[in-house]
């Protein structure tokens, strides 16, 4: 897979982003599983009170584009797919995540640039 990480550090915040792309060709081809990334500083965990742990993943069939999203904020979990995302809008793409996120009670920011969700505090 292509992976690409970045860091970035600003005022007293870091942000972790990683993308990982995978392609899989075909219907019998096994489903990817799902990467987790543990942040450790001085070999203890690194995560924060206020972190915000979201996993995605992009599924195409013949039928279209399905999102799948799972996100973590403390003990508040929002589990959720988007159908039919190829034929969204960012607007009504990003429209259904928030919807979801409130849903599930968790107070974050989803917005879209070109089908790409991000989510954040």
């Amino acid at each position: 897979p292509d992976t690409q990480v970045s860091v970035t550090d600003s005022s007293n915040q870091r942000k972790v982003t990683m993308e990982v792309q995978r392609t899989a060709n075909g219907s019998a081809a096994p489903e990817p599983a799902n990467i987790t990334l543990n942040l450790t500083k001085d070999g203890k965990s690194a995560g924060t009170s206020d972190a915000l742990d979201v996993q995605e993943r992009k599924m195409r069939t013949d039928k279209g584009s399905s999102l799948e999203l799972i996100i973590v904020d403390g003990a508040k979990r929002a589990d959720f797919t988007i159908d039919g995302v190829d034929q969204m809008s960012d607007a009504r793409l990003q429209a259904a995540v928030q919807a979801k996120l409130q849903a599930a009670g968790i107070t974050a920011n989803a917005s879209v640039a070109n089908g790409a969700v991000t989510v954040k505090h």
